[in-house]
């Protein structure tokens, strides 16, 4: 049975306040809302739709947003998701990337997450330094991603390295060896969408992988396109950045 209800914003805003204690500051789900709203607005960032559920009682909020952020060589299409508890069930949290889960099921998973630890004293002030911090954080995330997915279009992918390819994500358990003629027929899709690059590249089977991936639950797209990345040199790029922002 489903545990949540699909609701509007201003159905949102029609959820019962939950009163203040001493030991205990709930914040309404319109006020993270409105807050992501303004942070929002004073980034770049475009929203492109939103999706919000709530529990039976609309004590907890689960949110997802897909966003337009502007990036080093354009705008890209990234998701973020957030999660809010009136009743003490979890603490504030929001998370990002190119696909995001946030259910009622306590599953919250994304490329980046930011975790708000102590929710009880959190002020309307702290609220806005807390998101502010967040979205500055996906908005370099995002960037990243701009920057790796331009290293994977220069490299070129020989048949003979593809077949490598392939095979190394099967080992990894990104592609299931059974989907193996529909990863093939993802790669020829790939290729007539981009037929101005007469040589394949790394962003090329980047691209065929997640086209089968997005055939598969959201668990195992989150999972296997972690994989992937860190296959194709994700975690070599962040750590590179890392040293030089150090």
């Amino acid at each position: 049975m489903k545990r949540t209800t699909s609701v509007t914003e201003s159905e949102i805003q029609a959820i019962p306040a939950v009163p203040f204690t001493q030991t205990w500051r709930p914040v309404h789900h319109a006020q993270v809302i409105h807050t992501l709203h303004e942070v929002v607005g004073e980034t770049g960032i475009g929203i492109r739709s939103t999706d919000y559920e709530v529990s039976k009682d609309g004590m907890n909020l689960f949110a997802r947003w897909h966003l337009d952020v502007p990036v080093l060589d354009g705008r890209a299409n990234m998701m973020c998701g957030f999660r809010n508890s009136m009743a003490k069930k979890f603490a504030l949290a929001i998370c990002s990337g190119n696909n995001v889960t946030v259910c009622s099921n306590m599953v919250f998973t994304g490329d980046f997450i930011e975790n708000r630890r102590h929710t009880s004293g959190l002020t309307t002030e702290m609220l806005y330094v807390f998101l502010s911090g967040a979205f500055a954080a996906l908005k370099t995330h995002t960037d990243l991603f701009s920057r790796f997915f331009e290293m994977l279009g220069n490299v070129p992918v020989p048949e003979n390295n593809y077949k490598v390819l392939t095979y190394n994500a099967m080992e990894q358990g990104i592609i299931a060896p059974s989907k193996f003629n529909r990863f093939m027929e993802c790669r020829q899709e790939e290729k007539k969408d981009n037929p101005h690059t007469a040589t394949e590249t790394l962003q090329h089977f980047h691209g065929a992988v997640t086209r089968l991936l997005r055939e598969t639950s959201v668990e195992q797209l989150q999972v296997r396109s972690g994989k992937l990345n860190r296959m194709l040199g994700w975690e070599e790029l962040k750590n590179e950045a890392e040293l030089i922002e150090a």
